[in-house]
């Protein structure tokens, strides 16, 4: 007995089996026994996206956003195409959403990381169409069958301080640079609400205090980055040299020692300079 098999609207029929594999967007005969027919969703599918808190993604000024976006996909709508899916995914799961997530968001969370290392948060925000595009770009066609129709920022704010890495120096800068822009966008409030110049010229002094504390923290976890580079290039040539057979020059110490000299240094002027502005502004008021 002959049967023949019709596809609904937005939908494909796959046929395996017996002869090669055939695909019909219309009706198509298949025979029992001898032929499995699989039924292809080819509706809009719509993925979500949260990278937020400390999984937030870093901009290239360092500064960490959340973002919650929508993605939406779906099978093209020819024979290869469809054929393809069929060879790459459980036809029977097509309509899980947690399925299809799990397969496509790590690749699109890749491409976002990487696109936003060349983007500034303001960047992000204020050009978030083109953030989107080369986002898109990235990714390209080669999307297993599937087509990335388009994708949409629901929600995009700067992370919470809270949710800086405290043992990455690169999140640290980033996080100095928004208590920077929070202590100026504060006094320019406070230079609009207060009229007695004096009263002004206080909230300034505190205020240059505060610039230059963050500096300061800034200048510390960049220090402290060399010291671990240092350190590692130092264990890594002491580990050559032992399976080398080769006594462990002590060169590798003096340039050690070196290093954290300057970094002393480098922070002990810093400190200098933060005590020489406070006595200054002492002796302004």
């Amino acid at each position: 007995m002959i049967f023949l098999k019709k596809a609904q609207a937005g939908q494909a029929l796959l046929r395996k089996g017996m002869g090669p594999t055939q695909v019909s967007l219309d009706k198509m005969v298949a025979y029992p026994i001898l032929h499995q027919v699989e039924v292809i969703d080819l509706s809009m599918k719509t993925l979500d996206l949260m990278l937020d808190k400390a999984n937030a993604v870093l901009c290239q000024d360092y500064i960490k956003a959340d973002m919650r976006m929508t993605v939406f996909i779906k099978v093209i709508s020819n024979s290869e195409n469809i054929q393809r899916v069929a060879q790459t995914f459980d036809l029977q799961q097509l309509n899980d959403k947690a399925y299809l997530e799990h397969y496509f968001l790590p690749q699109i969370e890749s491409a976002i990381r990487v696109v936003a290392s060349y983007f500034d948060f303001a960047q992000v925000f204020d050009e978030r169409y083109k953030f989107l595009d080369n986002v898109l770009q990235v990714i390209g066609d080669d999307f297993s069958g599937f087509s990335l129709e388009n994708m949409a920022i629901d929600y995009l704010e700067q992370t919470s301080l809270e949710f800086y890495n405290e043992d990455d120096f690169l999140e640290q800068i980033g996080k100095g640079k928004v208590n920077s822009h929070i202590l100026e966008q504060d006094l320019r409030k406070t230079r609009f609400g207060l009229e007695g110049v004096q009263e002004v010229a206080k909230q300034e002094q505190e205020a240059n205090i505060k610039r230059y504390q963050i500096e300061l923290e800034i200048k510390k976890a960049e220090v402290k980055r060399r010291l671990e580079i240092a350190q590692l290039t130092a264990e890594q040539e002491m580990m050559q040299a032992q399976l080398l057979g080769k006594p462990i020059a002590s060169e590798v110490d003096q340039k050690i020692d070196a290093i954290r000299a300057q970094a002393q240094q480098e922070k002990e002027k810093l400190e200098q300079l933060l005590k020489k502005k406070r006595a200054q502004d002492k002796d302004s008021k």
